[in-house]
């Protein structure tokens, strides 16, 4: 069984906060739009850490399928 942080990773939930924090990090600076301080690239993150997560929230994502209908296949 995924444990919960697991569960989580691969949640919509965060990939939602994931994607609207590299909007923001990454986007908008990119456009000239805003430009972010030291201290919100401190709490969250920059830009290397906000691709990061979303690679792994993709990957728990894509991993979290194949561990489900194992479990349901050995149940049979």
């Amino acid at each position: 069984m995924p444990s919960l942080c697991f569960r989580v990773l691969a949640g919509k939930a965060h990939g939602v906060f994931l994607t609207a924090l590299g909007i923001c990090l990454i986007v908008l600076p990119l456009a000239h739009i805003l430009t972010p301080s030291g201290t919100v690239e401190l709490i969250g993150g920059n830009c290397t850490n906000v691709t990061s997560g979303v690679g792994a929230c993709i990957a728990a994502g894509g991993t979290l399928h194949p561990v489900r209908a194992n479990r349901r296949r050995s149940r049979m």
